[in-house]
Parts: C-alpha cells; sequence; structure tokens
C-alpha cells in the first residue's frame, strides 16, 4: 500500500506468489478527507476497470455513488459505470409515501446496476423515535415512476423498542405476494423472543409446479460447487415426483455440497426431481406452533424449533455446534480470541464439506477457494491460476456489485444484490 502526506491510503496492491502484482485500487480525496474517486482494477500503469464516484453534502453525509446510468439517463449520455445510488435526506418524494426528514433519516434511495431497464426507488417513514415504520418500492424510467411496492416493508415497535408486527411484500412467479406477516411475542418483561408466527401463506408454502423441459450442465465446475447451465422451461412439461430427467452439457445450477461429477463433454447424468405437489415456502418458514426459542443463562439461543436446530455455545458465547435433528451437523472452530478457524458440515457421522480461514485465505475441503484482499477476493481456478475480483459497496457497507475483468480489459458483473431495509 501507498499512503499520502495526511498518511491517507492511496493505492492497494496485491500479488499471488509466483504471479503478476495487482494494482486493486487507487483513492483520491476531497479537502474534507472524504473518499472522492474510488478506482478499481487496474489496467496498465494508471487505468482501471471502474471508477466509482462519491458525493456528499455539507454535513459529510453521502449522497450520490456515481451519476445515474444510460437507461434512465439521455441517448446522448456515456457511461461505463456498473453500479448507481443516490440517497436524498430532506428531500421529499409524495410518490412513495417519503416525506422530508431532518434528522439525518435516508427518505429516499434511487439505485440501479448497468443492464437494469429501470431505476429502483424506496421511499421510508418513521416514527416520532425516528424508528422506520414503512418502505415503499418503485420503478421509474423516462415515463414516470411505476408505485409497485413489489418488496415494500412495514413494522411496528412495543413500549420497550422490541419489533412487533414485520410484513414484507416480494414477487413470486411474476406476481406480487405478501412473503411475510410476522408476529413477534416476547418473554414477560424481557427483550429475548418467545415466539414468531407467520400469517402470510408464504411462510407455509406456496403451491409450486416443476417443470422442466431441459437442464443444460457442462464439463466445468467451480471451486464452490457450482455448474454453468442452461435452463429452459416450459409449463406443458410437468416433471412427476420421482422421475429423472437428463441434464446435458451448458449454463448455472447449484449442487447440494458433497456432490462430485465432471463429464466429459457433451455426457449426461440423471438427476432426482422434488415431487410436484410440494409447496415452497418464502421468506421465514412457520413449521410449529409451539414456543419457538429457548435460550441459556447468558441470553444466547439454543432452540428453535422451526428450522429443528440446537445451538451450543463455547466459553466465548460463539455458536460451535447446531444439530438439524436428521444427521446434519454444522460445526465451527475458533482460536482463544474468537477467530473463526474452521467450519464442518457432518452428514450421518461423515464429513461432507470442510471450509479452513486463515487469515485471508479460505480453503474448502483442503484446497485453496480464495484469497481476500482489501477491495474484493482472488478466486483460485481449476487451471491454477487465479481470477481477482472487486465489489462495489454502497453506504452501509453491503456489496451491490462484484465485477471482474472478462480478458478484454472489460469489467464484467459476477453478481449483484439488493436488500430488504431488514
Amino acid at each position: 500500500m501507498t499512503f499520502d502526506h495526511k498518511n491517507r491510503k492511496v493505492d492497494a496492491f496485491h500479488q499471488v506468489i509466483g504471479n503478476v502484482e495487482e494494482h486493486c485500487s487507487r483513492l483520491e480525496y476531497t479537502n474534507r478527507d472524504l473518499v472522492r474517486i474510488r478506482h478499481l482494477g487496474g489496467i496498465g500503469l494508471d487505468n482501471f476497470l471502474q471508477e466509482v464516484n462519491y458525493s456528499y453534502n455539507g454535513r459529510r453525509w453521502l449522497t450520490r455513488i456515481n451519476d445515474v446510468l444510460p437507461a434512465i439517463a439521455s441517448e446522448n449520455t456515456v457511461s461505463d459505470d456498473l453500479f448507481y445510488m443516490r440517497i436524498n435526506y430532506n428531500l421529499a418524494d409524495n410518490d412513495i409515501n417519503a416525506p422530508s426528514q431532518k434528522t439525518g433519516n435516508i427518505a429516499k434511495i434511487t439505485w440501479q446496476t448497468l443492464g437494469e431497464g429501470k431505476l429502483n426507488l424506496y421511499g421510508f417513514q418513521y416514527d416520532f423515535l425516528d424508528r422506520i415504520t414503512q418502505s415503499t418500492y418503485a420503478r421509474e424510467d423516462g415515463n414516470g415512476k411505476e408505485v409497485t411496492n413489489d418488496f415494500g416493508t412495514t413494522y411496528a415497535y412495543d413500549l420497550r423498542g422490541n419489533i412487533t408486527q414485520l410484513t414484507r411484500s416480494g414477487r413470486i412467479d411474476d406476481a406480487i405476494q405478501l412473503i411475510d406477516s410476522l408476529d413477534y411475542e416476547y418473554l414477560q418483561a424481557s427483550n429475548q423472543i418467545k415466539q414468531v408466527t407467520d400469517e402470510s401463506d408464504a411462510g407455509t408454502g406456496i403451491q409450486k409446479a416443476c417443470c422442466v423441459e431441459e437442464i443444460e450442465v457442462d464439463d466445468m465446475v467451480n471451486n464452490d460447487g457450482t455448474y454453468h447451465a442452461n435452463f429452459r422451461l416450459n409449463a406443458s412439461s410437468t416433471v412427476n415426483g420421482d422421475n429423472t430427467v437428463n441434464y446435458k452439457a451448458g449454463e448455472e445450477i447449484k449442487l447440494e455440497t458433497g456432490f462430485s461429477y465432471k463429464p466429459n463433454s457433451g455426457q449426461s447424468f440423471l438427476a432426482r426431481i422434488e415431487p410436484c405437489n410440494d409447496k415452497k415456502a418464502y421468506g421465514f418458514e412457520d413449521k410449529t406452533d409451539l414456543v419457538d426459542y429457548n435460550y441459556d443463562v447468558n441470553g444466547n439461543r439454543i432452540a428453535d424449533p422451526d428450522k429443528n436446530i440446537t445451538i451450543r455455545y463455547n466459553y466465548l458465547d460463539l455458536p460451535y455446534q447446531v444439530d438439524f435433528g436428521d444427521g446434519k451437523i454444522i460445526e465451527w472452530l475458533y482460536n482463544a480470541d474468537g477467530t473463526k478457524l474452521r467450519k464442518r458440515v457432518i452428514q450421518g457421522g461423515s464429513e461432507v464439506l470442510r471450509q479452513d480461514y486463515l487469515g485471508e485465505f479460505e480453503y474448502q475441503n483442503e484446497q485453496l477457494e480464495a484469497i481476500y484482499h482489501s477491495d474484493g477476493r482472488v478466486i483460485s481456478k481449476e487451471d491454477n491460476s487465479f481470477e481477482y475480483q472487486y465489489n462495489i459497496i454502497d453506504n452501509q457497507g453491503n456489496t451491490r456489485v462484484v465485477f471482474r475483468n472478462d480478458g478484454s480489459d472489460t469489467p464484467e458483473i459476477i453478481s449483484k444484490s439488493a436488500y430488504y431495509p431488514y
């Protein structure tokens, strides 16, 4: 790393032994010592894959990340930005129930990822104690706002400040549905949750059809067990329970932990499909009317009947074992100061996954999986090469976009994320 005359970090470099040094990032600052520009992914001497720009108001609050992307800006706008966000504090937007906020609360957030044709908007409301009570979701393009409330939420609290009710909407099968309608009950004279009940249909399960025509899987597998695959669905070809379907070569399917298969090009394999009369639960899963949560003398939750799990803690009050009651156990190992060193997944008495954490290095089943650096991570590939990936984060430090060099010095989005308020 390099630093300027004020001891502010400027350049960050990273090198894997035997490989060329990577110029991960460069920071530029305002005259008030706030990050003005964050360059990511060095290519050549002074060029980067991304230039992330930040703007602030007079109170040093973040107001903008990058400029609005071409999908919503004028046709003449040219942008290489992958992510855009704008944060409004005291500017009201009545269309999405976002009154002006004078105390530092956020009134409205607007964001967009490259490739999305519309802006995403959240408008927020708060009570007299500055606790969020409602969020309204909308989309916007050149034709104006569309208040769909796909991902709207509401919140209620008791006199202690504990949350008593929470609702979340979501999009299921292209329809907006209530996926959470949670009621929280607390132990008497306590802030500990006694039980959570879900009044929405999504909590107990929504009828889903298993309609598969063909799923293609190629012979390349990543270290996380993800295959590249193409999903082609056809509503007229419903698969009955316990039938088998051929998965052939193609673009992305997540396989269960411990599964291993490396076909030759064009070779197929058989996979079992879940019964089509199964219901799929969304959001919180309310599986029992029993009292949900039990605690130890230190206040740690030790049982959750909804998930059918039992949790055990060490002397640092860190969970070291979760027992699912069906032969599956997850165990963690820590050092004396609480730093996590290992995670093991055990099924039927046999270890099916082991994840080791050694500083910035992460291993899966004794094979190097990733090396973390200040701006993202380095992925170890099967051909023994390394791929640098970079994160674009929002105002709360959440990763919104992960990208890499596509091989031609152009940024390629690997994943994008969006979040409920909570």
